[in-house]
Parts: structure tokens; C-alpha cells; sequence
């Protein structure tokens, strides 16, 4: 049984973009995700 419209269970999964290796000094912003952690502000709100 599933709690999501059919449309929605035929989705498929977000595949994230191809990310430059470890040690390379290229932050790629084109697939929307952030390299950087959280704020620490914003881990203290998360936390309460």
C-alpha cells in the first residue's frame, strides 16, 4: 500500500550531478547543491 498518487510512485529518485574529486579547487554550483556544511546558527535552531 502505498500513501502517494501513482504519478508519484512512478517517479524516479534525484540522481545528483557528477561532483569534482576531492582536493580540486572547483565548486561546482550547477546541480543546485551546496559544498559548504550548515551554518552553525542554523544548526543551533535545528537542535531546539
Amino acid at each position: 500500500m502505498s500513501y502517494f498518487r501513482p504519478a508519484i510512485d512512478a517517479m524516479a529518485g534525484y540522481v545528483p550531478g557528477e561532483q569534482p574529486k576531492p582536493g580540486t579547487s572547483i565548486i561546482k554550483l550547477n546541480t543546485n547543491e551546496n559544498p559548504y556544511p550548515p551554518s552553525p546558527q542554523a544548526m543551533a535552531v535545528l537542535k531546539t
